[in-house]
């Protein structure tokens, strides 16, 4: 198997294990999620700057997102505040692209003219 596919499926794996969607990284390091998505899936590798801030927010170090070294990930149950501030960063992002508008729509909901 590729290295870059083994280094991506660890990203997926620590990821999860802390409750974070790849939204939530890429918005930790001002990345897409789509960058996101193609390190997981093995399409490209993180920059060494962003393995460094990538272990800070998933809580591993370096080696083990690269060599599967040291302390694996803990699984992680999100309290109260940290479910609220991802909810609140995912409505957002829906107001920011627009695709609120579009899911409002759907349900019958019309957006009042100002």
């Amino acid at each position: 198997m590729n290295e870059r596919r083994v280094i991506g499926g660890r990203i997926r794996k620590v990821r999860e294990a802390a409750g974070l969607s790849q939204e939530d990284i890429g918005d930790a390091l001002s990345l897409s999620r789509s960058a996101v998505s193609q390190w997981e899936k093995g399409q490209s590798s993180p920059e060494a700057k962003h393995l460094e801030a990538l272990s800070n927010v998933l809580k591993v170090s370096v080696d083990y997102l690269i060599h599967g070294k040291g302390k694996p990930p803990a699984k992680h149950t999100a309290n109260g505040e940290e479910f609220r501030r991802s909810s609140v960063n995912r409505v957002r992002r829906l107001i920011a692209t627009g695709a609120l508008d579009g899911m409002l729509a759907e349900l019958g909901y019309v957006k009042k003219k100002r």
